[in-house]
This record gives structure tokens, sequence and C-alpha cells, in this order.
């Protein structure tokens, strides 16, 4: 089991299969099983439908206290989740076309950090 994190507003949905949506990001990764800790490095998230959905109605949940809070347009969050890892799977990460093995996390909670800015 892990910890990940990642900012929610630079997902990319980068494929859909069946009911299972993989999502490209920005991840920090704290392996609890293995003391290994990465910060900022491209990882894969997958999520079901449902739980892709629960995820956006969160942030927007989230998004609108800040708003509302502040009487302003918000700045940005995290979100932190425990994660099962699944292994790896082949990303293109920028625009070299470069293919590039990446760690996939399933997301299992999610707890978001919104901040003010």
């Amino acid at each position: 089991m892990a910890e990940v994190s990642f900012n929610f507003d630079e997902l990319e949905i980068v494929g859909v299969f069946g009911r299972k949506i993989y999502v490209k990001a920005k991840i920090s990764i704290d392996d609890l099983d293995d003391e290994i800790e990465l910060y900022n490095v491209w990882g894969c998230l997958e999520f079901s439908m449902t739980t892709w959905i629960e995820l956006q109605k969160k942030w927007i949940k989230e998004k609108k206290e800040y708003c509302e809070r502040y009487d302003y347009f918000c700045g940005f969050g995290t979100v932190a989740s425990t994660a099962e890892n699944k292994g790896d799977v082949e990303l293109v990460i920028d625009n070299t076309n470069e293919v590039v093995l990446v760690p996939l996390y399933k997301p299992l909670d999610f707890y978001i950090d919104m901040e003010h800015g």
C-alpha cells in the first residue's frame, strides 16, 4: 500500500477501457511498505468511472467552499489518497513522443487540501 498525492488541476485523461479511466499526473509517492518516497514523478492513476465522478464532486464542493469563503476565485489544491500499486504502464510524457514506463496506482480514498491563492 502507498500514499499518493497529486495536483487536481494538472490531471490528464489518457485512456478509458471499459469502466476504468486512466489519468496521467505528476505524483508524489510514499510507499508505506518499502519506505520509498518519490516527489513529482510522472505516474498514471486508475479510477473506476464511479470513483472518478466522486472525486470530481468532492473537488467542486471544496472549491466552492473556498471561493464563497473568500468571495474570490480560489487558488489551487492537492489530493492525497491511499493507493494500490498496480504495476507499471507506458505513457507518452511530453511532445517528444517518447514512451516512458511509469508507475500505475489505483487511489482508494481522497483527502482534498484546497489552498487560497
